[in-house]
């Protein structure tokens, strides 16, 4: 119990600062995904030919979110 009182005030004490350092560094800690140029990478297939299977099912609860989470992204990406 002596922990979590710790963790807690600790936390409390920092909300402060860490809110101070999202909002100077807002352009690096944001919800919208972007492009950068900062690394590259490479990706080695082992095999030429395309890896077919069919979708994992989706539950039926979670379709909606998952429709929601798409159309934000595709907003995203083409905006209007």
């Amino acid at each position: 119990m002596q922990t979590e009182f710790l963790c807690h005030t600790v936390y409390k004490e920092q909300q402060s600062e860490i809110r101070e350092l999202l909002d100077e560094y807002s352009e690096i800690f944001s919800d919208v995904p972007r492009v950068t140029h900062l690394i590259e990478h490479k990706v080695e297939l082992t095999k030429t030919e395309p890896v077919k299977h069919k979708p994992y099912p989706i539950p039926y609860k979670m379709q909606e979110i998952i429709d929601k989470d798409i159309d934000e992204i595709d907003a995203q990406s083409h905006p209007s």
